[in-house]
């Protein structure tokens, strides 16, 4: 998939569930870190992507969330809780 396309990814009307709670997890894990430096996702991870074997769905997906909230994380905070409040992160539940 072309860099250009998954970056469309990150719209807010059209993340799943799933997607989600892949974000919310990453959001969750970065708040956790104070003297680390996050390697993966970057602004610039697209460079290396190309260097994965395996480019999986939710490596582009974050990929494409920290290309447009990186620097604004808080409006990316802000997407997910508009999100969760709509109940989106329970959908697609495989229970």
């Amino acid at each position: 998939m072309a860099r250009e396309r998954y970056l469309l990814l990150r719209k807010e009307e059209s993340l799943t569930g799933r997607d989600v709670r892949v974000l919310m997890k990453a959001e969750e894990e970065l708040a956790e870190t104070v003297n680390f430096s996050r390697l993966f996702p970057r602004k610039d991870s697209y460079k290396f992507l190309d260097y994965v074997e395996i480019q999986s769905y939710s490596d582009r997906l974050l990929e494409s969330w920290e290309n447009a909230y990186g620097e604004k994380r808080a409006e990316g905070r802000k997407v997910l809780e508009r999100l969760c409040l709509k109940g989106v992160h329970l959908e697609d539940l495989d229970c």
